[in-house]
């Protein structure tokens, strides 16, 4: 019992059409690893915009609208600040990422104060 094609023109539309489709994949794969850097580096930077703007929009309101400017940011645009306290155990974004590379060292590069993280818990003082 033989599988595929007989005769010789059978054999090289199949050759031929097998490597149309590997070359079409290898295509893909280029592309998608090409396109990955510039999407990451400008997903970063915009991120790290919105930390830096968020960061001298808190520092330059007066210090009576603080606590609106938190609650609008929190409520209009989803972003959640907080005051890192020393028994604060923080999340940090995942450095081994390209993305999460990029952040840190945009974020860092303006303040070495300023963090950006997944998540965060408060650690029960007086407790133990």
């Amino acid at each position: 019992m033989r599988f595929g094609p007989r005769s010789l023109l059978w054999r090289t539309f199949a050759l031929i059409a097998l490597l149309i489709v590997v070359a079409l994949a290898a295509w893909v794969a280029i592309f998608r690893a090409a396109e990955q850097a510039p999407r990451v580096r400008q997903t970063a930077q915009m991120v790290a915009s919105v930390v830096n703007l968020t960061r001298t929009a808190l520092l330059t309101a007066a210090p009576d609208l603080r606590r609106e400017l938190l609650l609008e940011l929190a409520a209009r645009e989803g972003i959640r600040i907080y005051p890192a306290e020393p028994g604060d155990r923080v999340a940090l974004l995942d450095a081994s990422s390209p993305l999460g590379a990029l952040l840190d060292r945009e974020i860092r590069g303006s303040s070495d104060r300023t963090r950006a993280s997944r998540s965060r818990s408060r650690t029960c003082r007086g407790s133990g």
